[in-house]
């Protein structure tokens, strides 16, 4: 199935990319399909670099691997997402509304993503 945006994202989107270059790492199993998916969604111009992954048990290392290259920070919606940065040993902020709760999320004791931090 086709992922759809949270309904600010275009606008953080924008206002990220004025001072910061921005990195996407996620994990799929149709890199085509996932392409195609981002340029229709109109997100893919905003990104310095997109890096595909293969969704599976070494996706983890594969974030992390691409964590530590970048020296970036990491904006994430699931828990591949918070171990890769965690394994990277960098900041992680966690996108609330993803797809864990905030309960879940709080045992982790991560931090909210929040766009005046980043702009």
């Amino acid at each position: 199935s086709d992922d759809i945006l949270y309904p600010d994202s275009i606008d953080i989107l924008k206002k990220l990319s004025v001072n910061n270059d921005l990195y996407l790492i996620t994990a799929r199993n149709n890199v085509k399909k996932t392409y195609e998916q981002l340029k229709a969604l109109k997100i893919n111009q905003y990104f310095e670099e997109i890096k595909i992954v293969t969704s599976d048990k070494r996706s983890t290392n594969a974030k992390s691997d691409f964590l530590i290259e970048n020296k970036v920070k990491c904006v994430g919606d699931t828990e591949v997402d918070y171990e890769a940065a965690k394994l990277a040993k960098i900041d992680f902020y966690y996108r609330f509304g993803g797809f864990r709760s905030m309960k879940f999320l709080s045992n982790l004791n991560v931090k909210e993503f929040d766009l005046n931090f980043f702009v």
